[in-house]
């Protein structure tokens, strides 16, 4: 199964970075990181990521598992063919931006899945380090997750 192999290689490429944390900053790390997913897939991925301030440890690790798993998100539930990514600092906090035109979902369905948790984990890890997650999602249309986190 193909998305089953993507899948496996992109959770290969993020324990790779998780265990040889060899990036300097949080910049590098999230280009290595789309790079590796551009590389396994067939969506046109277009991305826009700013230098940000260095990151602790305990911000880098759970920004990068948002990016992630928005990142297998796509890659295991959209078929989208187009997804943009923006990462900037915005004001005083860390803003990350994915977006893909894929088959989109009803949002007021999150969490309410049984064995479906990707996007309340999501949630909860933005929360952890102080932020602010929104998902946006329309059936046929697409999906946007935005995060704002303080720096």
């Amino acid at each position: 199964n193909s998305a089953r192999d993507t899948l496996r290689k992109a959770r290969a490429a993020i324990d790779d970075l998780r265990e040889n944390n060899h990036f300097d900053s949080f910049h590098q790390a999230a280009i290595h990181m789309i790079e590796q997913f551009k590389s396994t897939q067939s969506t046109n991925v277009e991305y826009n990521i700013s230098p940000i301030p260095a990151l602790s440890n305990l911000m880098m690790e759970n920004s990068l598992y948002i990016l992630s798993e928005c990142l297998a998100n796509i890659s295991k539930h959209s078929k989208a063919t187009q997804a943009s990514i923006t990462i900037k600092k915005l004001k005083e906090s860390l803003f990350m931006e994915i977006e893909d035109n894929g088959k989109g979902f009803k949002t007021n369905a999150i969490g309410k899945q049984t064995g479906k948790y990707g996007l309340l984990g999501l949630k909860e890890r933005s929360q952890l380090i102080g932020g602010e997650l929104t998902i946006n999602s329309t059936p046929g249309k697409g999906t946007r997750v935005a995060v704002t986190i303080p720096l």
